[in-house]
């Protein structure tokens, strides 16, 4: 039976996505997930598991926080960093914040276990500040603290045959490396604004006990963007998980972020590069339950 296949653009100026449909069936991504456990949760907000056939062009969206991202599978292409071309996706990378769209490119198979992180466990684990990470895709294996042991980790999710074996590979290598490291001040701050962020900088300044000005220097300095800028970002992040059809993550259920349907719409578009209506379209068409990466699909009919 014949579906829809999406192709997906990109503009190298202003970094605007763009559509437009042709043939294509079946669902393109499968996604496993599974919550941390309690004695992790300073660490770890989750698991998830990626395993995506459509072998063609992607856009990644904004993302507020770090991730551990395995590639067990083909090579997968993505920009790794601001102004930077497509390159190969380190198999063990540390994929740090983004703050704009950015293109990649998925091989036939692409296979990725990834560990969504708090602040306070990427600083663990990879030794880097927020802003030292922000909008670049590292390989572990080169910034990572001797003692992680990323090389040998890499070894062993490889040779685990389960998302679960995976999950308890991952636990059992660097549980005692993340309660073993303190947390800071920027990891705290981030953490707090992460669970729900306040619509006004002022909350932020009043909740880190800090002027804003102060605030604002804090940001500027320690994470590499604005105030205002990480918490539309965080907004937009909630926003995403309500709009798409199906996600594979949990929707926000807090109470409005935002003052009202126009200037959701308006954030939305500035950070995706596409209107709230299109981006469901895409994921209906597509059938998967991806939230922060559109893939273009090449499968027949």
């Amino acid at each position: 039976m014949s579906g829809v296949k999406l192709v997906l653009t990109m503009a190298d100026d202003d970094k605007l996505c763009q559509m437009s449909c042709i043939e294509r069936s079946g669902p393109v991504a499968l996604m496993q997930a599974r919550k941390p456990p309690e004695s992790l949760a300073p660490w770890i907000a989750g698991f998830s598991e990626r395993f995506d056939t459509f072998g063609g062009p992607a856009i990644e969206l904004p993302v507020g926080h770090c991730t551990l991202q395995v590639m067990l599978a083909d090579d997968y292409l993505v920009e790794r960093g601001p102004s930077e071309r497509l390159s190969r996706a380190p198999r063990m990378g540390f994929w740090g914040a983004h703050i704009q769209p950015r293109r990649a490119f998925g091989g036939a198979r692409v296979h990725a276990f990834v560990v969504h992180l708090t602040a306070r466990g990427a600083r663990a684990l990879s030794g880097l500040n927020f802003g030292e990470s922000l909008c670049r895709v590292l390989d572990l294996r080169e910034i990572a603290p001797s003692n992680v042991g990323a090389h040998a980790l890499y070894d062993s999710l490889s040779a685990s045959r389960s998302f679960s074996q995976r999950v308890d590979a991952f636990k059992s290598a660097l549980a005692p490396r993340l309660i073993a490291c303190e947390s800071d001040r920027v990891c705290e701050l981030i953490d707090l604004l992460s669970i729900k962020p306040p619509r006004r900088v002022d909350d932020i300044a009043a909740q880190a006990q800090l002027s804003p000005r102060a605030l604002r220097r804090f940001f500027e300095t320690q994470m590499g963007l604005s105030a205002r800028h990480y918490l539309s970002l965080l907004r937009f992040e909630r926003l995403l998980r309500n709009v798409h059809p199906d996600p594979w993550m949990e929707r926000a259920h807090h109470g409005p972020d935002y003052a009202d349907q126009a200037h959701a719409c308006r954030e939305f578009k500035r950070f995706s590069g596409m209107t709230q209506s299109q981006y469901r379209a895409l994921k209906r068409m597509a059938g998967d339950k991806l939230v922060h990466t559109l893939v273009a699909t090449t499968s027949g009919n």
